[in-house]
């Protein structure tokens, strides 16, 4: 699919469908596609911090983009996560994993370790002025959460603490 001298990589699937970034080496932008509803790559319409992020995530009018793709600057994880809107401007997290859309909040991994990917499970509603950090089963568990899932419109996160894992479920997130 991709034009001749750039490659894709990056691909996901968000609530729109699939997605992924189309880059050439030595040129400093990469483009954003999306199939439309017949199944055909279209570019997506994004802004400037889009141009080298690692992850791009649109909801509610906010574009939120991780800047940092780690198989370019050898950073294990993307980050800065930044939301984008109009003239504003908030950052979300320094160090991020596995940041999604699920019901209305985007909830991501915070300050992942290695090489166990276990950390704090953080939410962002969007426009809201600051994010929070869930305590799911207690304070006991803070930097034990594995990378949050959304199925079917459900939070999923798993937690292993002291070799016992642990699934824990967040309806009408």
């Amino acid at each position: 699919w991709a034009d001749p001298g750039r490659f894709v990589a990056l691909l996901t699937s968000e609530d729109g469908g699939p997605q992924w970034r189309e880059s050439a080496p030595g040129r400093p932008c990469a483009r954003w596609f999306g199939l439309d509803d017949a199944g055909v790559p279209r570019v997506l319409p994004v802004g400037p911090a889009a141009c080298r992020a690692a992850v791009l995530l649109r909801v509610d009018g906010w574009e939120i983009t991780a800047d940092f793709p780690p198989y370019e600057t050898g950073a294990p994880y993307p980050g800065p996560l930044v939301a984008h809107k109009d003239d504003r401007r908030m950052t979300l997290d320094a160090s991020v994993l596995q940041a999604h859309v699920c019901g209305r909040h985007l909830y991501w991994l915070s300050q992942p370790g290695l090489p166990a990917q276990r950390g704090d499970l953080l939410r962002w509603a969007p426009g809201a002025d600051r994010v929070e950090r869930l305590t799911i089963g207690g304070d006991g568990l803070r930097h034990a959460a594995a990378p949050p899932r959304c199925v079917n419109g459900v939070l999923n996160v798993l937690t292993t603490v002291d070799g016992a894992r642990r699934l824990w479920l967040l309806p009408s997130p």
